[in-house]
């Protein structure tokens, strides 16, 4: 019986010893980070790339098909300087064709 006092002693001192750790030194947690998974998402992808003049490679991480509104609105204002361009490349290849036809007509003599 007394082995069994002095247990429950040593056993009562540990735990009160492990509960005043927990309690005397209570550290300030960083916040943390949630993440919403759907279930019908895409897993992310995550490339590992070492800058231009550096072998540090760091990783970065995107879930496909999921834009930001400022990746969206740069593909928007991509697509816009591309049609420009290519509306400028059509007018290019209409006046030179009239001028080339201009030309052909004066040899001629019409």
């Amino acid at each position: 019986m007394a082995c069994m006092a002095r247990l429950l002693g040593i056993c009562a001192a540990g735990l009160a010893f492990l509960g005043g750790f927990a309690v005397a030194d209570p550290a300030p947690t960083p916040p943390t980070k949630e993440v919403t998974i759907a279930p019908t998402g895409k897993e992310p992808v995550c490339r590992r790339s070492a800058p231009t003049g550096s072998r540090i490679a760091q990783q970065r991480c995107t879930t496909p098909g999921v834009a930001s509104e400022l990746s969206s609105a740069q593909r928007e204002q991509l697509r816009r300087d591309l049609d420009e361009m290519r509306m400028r490349e059509t007018l290019r290849d209409q006046a030179r064709a009239v001028a080339e036809l201009d030309a052909a007509r004066r040899r001629s003599g019409f």
